[in-house]
């Protein structure tokens, strides 16, 4: 599929830079690019779904430790 969109001239020029240095094509280095920034934000959203559930087990685990110390207290 091919895909066209602008670039300003400073970003055209660190690409075309970069793509010479690497020894690749700027399509090659643009198609790179994109797949490192789409795994690196499929990671965020796994990380941030483990924060949620590890944010409510913490809540859970708080409500456990409080309820044991109040029926500790109750029992002494």
């Amino acid at each position: 599929m091919r895909v066209s969109f602008p670039l300003d001239d400073p970003t055209f020029a660190e690409v075309e830079a970069l793509a010479q240095r690497l020894g690749v094509s700027r399509s090659e280095l643009c198609r790179a690019a994109l797949r490192e920034y789409l795994a690196r934000h499929s990671s965020e959203d796994v990380t941030a779904a483990l924060n949620r559930v590890y944010s409510a087990n913490a809540e859970t685990e708080d409500f456990r430790q409080e309820a044991a110390q109040r029926t500790f207290r109750a029992n002494e």
